[in-house]
């Protein structure tokens, strides 16, 4: 959950993988997930997205307004949350990655977490990170330390050693650079087609979310982190 500040505050909650699956996911159940809309919408006010236009051009909350949110535009938001929020009645927030040019198509960010959480030993991960970075581009291996030295390994859900190689596979390294890094360690990790199929809504999906009073925004184009884009590319990647 998150906070946004207007003249009053209300609640924002964002979910990201709903599935059965724990082996390759880090996901929530959907039944674990149907009990947490069923206690949203007994104790606060889930917002529909007309509601929440309202109030926004009133710049009025209450500290009881709900969002239901869902990033990245995952197949499990159609298949799960979409037929659980309409058994409650509710509507929520999708916000799909636009990028999407292959149907087995699996974006960067999605495939570190794939292999992160498939693989048990993530020190042997890192070093693989790391030589082949001195492999690929010497000019930023002597540049490592520093880079290592300047992640904030504080975080809530991750250990030190995923942190690091997430910030280093989405954005410390040169983007083409941590692509292909990315790329070769999931060719070799064992991921079952049935995971890798479909991982996405569909545009069909969006567009029927849409006309069922659902709000469609955009999670930028290919879920770069703005930070470390130059501005000539923020455009054309995010």
């Amino acid at each position: 959950m998150r906070n946004i500040k207007f003249n009053n505050k209300f609640i924002i909650v964002m979910y990201h993988h709903i599935s059965n699956d724990k082996k390759y996911l880090n996901a929530i159940d959907p039944i674990k997930f149907e009990r947490q809309i069923r206690f949203f919408k007994k104790n606060f006010n889930v917002l529909s997205p007309n509601k929440f236009y309202e109030k926004i051009k009133k710049n009025k909350f209450d500290s009881r307004d709900c969002l239901l949110t869902f990033d990245d535009g995952y197949q499990t938001h159609y298949k799960y949350a979409f037929k659980i929020l309409k058994k409650y009645n509710l509507k929520g927030f999708f916000f799909p990655m636009v990028y999407n040019p292959k149907p087995n198509y699996i974006h960067h960010l999605n495939k570190i977490q794939l292999f992160l959480k498939i693989n048990e030993d993530k020190m042997k991960i890192l070093d693989e990170i790391k030589n082949k970075i001195k492999f690929e581009n010497p000019k930023i291996f002597k540049k490592f330390n520093k880079i290592l030295k300047g992640i904030k390994t504080k975080n809530f859900y991750d250990s030190e050693v995923e942190i690091i190689i997430k910030r280093l596979l989405q954005r410390e390294l040169p983007i083409k650079l941590r692509e292909k890094i990315c790329n070769d360690i999931f060719r070799r990790t064992k991921i079952p087609n049935k995971i890798i199929n479909k991982f996405y809504m569909s545009t069909y999906q969006i567009k029927k979310l849409s006309l069922l009073g659902h709000e469609i925004g955009i999670h930028t184009n290919a879920h770069y982190w703005m930070s470390s884009l130059k501005k000539k590319n923020k455009k054309e990647r995010c």
